[in-house]
């Protein structure tokens, strides 16, 4: 349960790119091996790169399972968020739709997949907002990705596909659609509980993931569709597409991963 959070300076500094801080510590700890990592810094929090970055206080928090321990501060220090424009991306796992898969096999088949996500976001520096169920949902903010996060978005889908088999000649081991849109987003902390223990998260929320997710849902497997705002910040697609989207008619960029490729 979380609640509304007000504006921040602090969070719109970081949004930015002003936490250098914490720009180089996500840089950094994505190269240290080990899953899950925290939401905020990318330290591992478990394995080898937790047992090193250990030395250094980036323990997991109590908490709190999805930040270490200094990011859970950071967060529980500074409520609130700020507006940051940045590019969403929404995948779309569906594993109901893979063909001959036994349904008890489903939950491990939605762990293999979210590893998967995570690794390919992590490594374009995306932030990983929620993974739930076959859906995954990350930003691409400028102060954590750059400027040149659009395309950032982009390189995640290709790998997320490439992982998930799309490029196979046998077939994907799960159907993938992913959608990706560039807008404004409300990035920001507020208080949340987890079964018994209170800690604060940082959630990414705003009409941009509305528009991502709908692209994501009408995406056919393989498919990353890319929303015109995306395509104008820096993506090449070879192809387009008209689609009827609950607020319209809407042109997208297409791109693919198809067998052999």
């Amino acid at each position: 349960m979380t609640i509304a959070v007000p504006e921040s300076p602090t969070w719109a500094k970081i949004l930015a790119g002003g936490a250098t801080d914490l720009t180089r510590a996500r840089k950094l700890f994505k190269y240290f091996p080990g899953a899950p990592r925290c939401k905020m810094c990318n330290a591992p929090l478990h394995g080898l790169g937790r047992a090193i970055l250990s030395l250094a206080g980036r323990l997991p928090d109590p908490n709190n399972p999805n930040f270490c321990t200094p990011c859970q501060s950071l967060a529980r220090l500074n409520p609130g968020g700020a507006s940051t424009v940045a590019t969403l991306l929404v995948a779309d796992g569906r594993a109901w739709a893979a063909k001959g898969i036994n349904p008890a096999s489903v939950p491990m088949l939605l762990s293999r997949y979210h590893r998967a996500a995570r690794r390919a976001l992590v490594e374009t520096n995306g932030f990983v907002d929620k993974a739930v169920d076959g859906t995954v949902v990350a930003a691409f903010i400028p102060g954590f990705a750059g400027p040149d996060h659009a395309p950032l978005a982009a390189a995640a889908s290709h790998q997320m596909l490439h992982e998930t088999g799309h490029a196979a000649t046998s077939g994907p081991w799960l159907p993938v659609g992913i959608g990706i849109h560039t807008g404004v987003a409300f990035v920001g902390s507020a208080p949340v509980i987890h079964g018994t223990t209170k800690g604060n998260d940082v959630t990414v929320s705003g009409d941009a993931i509305a528009v991502a997710q709908a692209l994501a849902a009408a995406a056919r497997p393989g498919e990353a569709l890319v929303s015109e705002t995306t395509v104008a910040a820096g993506i090449g697609t070879p192809e387009r597409r008209t689609l009827d989207l609950k607020t319209g008619t809407a042109l997208v960029g297409v791109l693919r991963v198809v067998p052999g490729h």
